[in-house]
């Protein structure tokens, strides 16, 4: 009898793929079958928490081939290595990470630092009390972790470590006062960019910064978008006043600039407009554009700080509370001019016959710090050049 060739190669193939469909099937059944999982006990602070490998064993690459005890030896060698002891457990030991993470949430508690917060009446602050907070040793959990496993045991204990809190309730009670405060002119008229002015700066009002934290104005604020609420003022765009949403921000800005340098606070990142302001001296003014130009500081300080902002009548006024000090000191601004630009011929034609003449200039600011009535320093923060126009 005649075998037909192209019936033999197709047997062939239909084996081969039942039995690699066969394969795929058993390989996690006989991994099982190899599979020595480890479950533990672990006592935090006198509760206990358990840990069952069986649980996560489908979720991980793990070799399975290994008993308990050598997965944890070779996580304890692989510690002695340049490998993070979390990283050597969860590396020989089934969803370590996962468990970890859980525990961690249930058995830590981050610490609170004491802050400032706002009084009901708007006029002052009160102080917040902090609160003690616990973590696990990260690297001695671990450890004992493998160790554990190691040994072929199933127990082992620990305590949490007590987490102080940076700034206590007694550092601030009864030390909080106005540390500095600033105030611009504006038109209490100019109903938009009062609007504008009022808006931006009601991000700012109540905040506490904490210490050695960073702050962006354009971050705090926001887009100064329609849909967020602010209208259409003037503002400058290629060296001249046109109307555009937000106009009058930049004089929000400017106010907190300038309390912020009062308050010795650090300052990260500020801008000079294109033209010269008419609210604050030169190479003291603050220009913020969304995605272009930011006011950014820095609070140095141990303690935090706070604002309370105001816009009435025809005032803009930040205060900045913070841990009061030596009360002979004292930071004064001073705006140097160094060259006037005078504005270029214009045409005569009507767009351009009916619009004031501005000089440009070029301008330092320096701040002078003084205790006890003495000049101690001046420091140069910045060199300007506002446009003529």
């Amino acid at each position: 009898m005649k075998i037909n060739n192209k019936y033999i190669m197709s047997l062939i193939v239909a084996v081969v793929f039942a039995a690699a469909i066969f394969l795929s099937l058993t390989t996690d059944a006989m991994a099982y079958c190899f599979f020595e999982p480890f479950k533990c006990n672990i006592g935090i602070d006198g509760k206990y928490y358990f840990y069952d490998e069986e649980k996560y064993f489908y979720n991980s690459d793990i070799p399975v081939f290994e008993s308990v005890s050598q997965r944890g030896r070779q996580a304890l060698e692989l510690m002695n290595t340049s490998v993070s002891p979390k990283e050597a457990v969860n590396l020989f030991f089934y969803g370590f990470n996962d468990f970890y993470r859980i525990l961690t949430e249930e058995c830590c508690i981050s610490a609170l630092n004491s802050e400032l917060i706002l009084k009901k009446s708007g006029d002052g602050f009160i102080v917040s009390k902090e609160r003690f907070g616990k973590k696990l040793d990260e690297d001695e959990f671990c450890r004992l972790f493998a160790l554990t496993a190691a040994t072929n045991n199933n127990t082992f204990n620990v305590e949490t470590i007590k987490v102080i809190p940076e700034v206590k309730f007694d550092d601030l009670n009864g030390k909080i006062g106005v540390i500095s405060e600033f105030t611009t002119k504006m038109q209490a008229n100019n109903l938009s960019r009062v609007h504008n002015i009022k808006l931006a700066l009601s991000n700012f009002n109540g905040m506490c910064v904490p210490p050695r934290t960073e702050i962006s104005f354009n971050k705090v604020t926001g887009a100064r978008t329609a849909a967020r609420g602010y209208k259409e003022a003037n503002i400058i765009i290629n060296g001249d006043y046109e109307k555009g949403v937000g106009g009058g921000v930049c004089q929000a800005s400017t106010t907190l600039y300038n309390a912020l340098l009062l308050a010795d606070v650090d300052i990260k990142e500020v801008h000079s407009h294109t033209l010269a302001p008419s609210y604050v001296e030169l190479s003291f003014d603050a220009m913020v554009n969304t995605g272009s130009a930011d006011l950014i500081f820095y609070n140095p300080f141990s303690t935090p700080i706070a604002f309370i902002t105001s816009v009435r009548g025809d005032e803009v006024k930040v205060k900045i509370y913070g841990k009061l000090s030596d009360k002979s000191k004292k930071i004064v601004r001073k705006s140097k001019i160094i060259e006037i630009i005078p504005p270029p011929k214009r045409p005569e034609t009507p767009d351009e016959e009916n619009k004031p003449l501005l000089n440009g200039y070029k301008s330092e600011g320096y701040l002078e710090y003084y205790s006890s009535g003495k000049l101690i320093k001046t420091v140069k923060i910045r060199s300007d050049k506002y446009m003529p126009r």
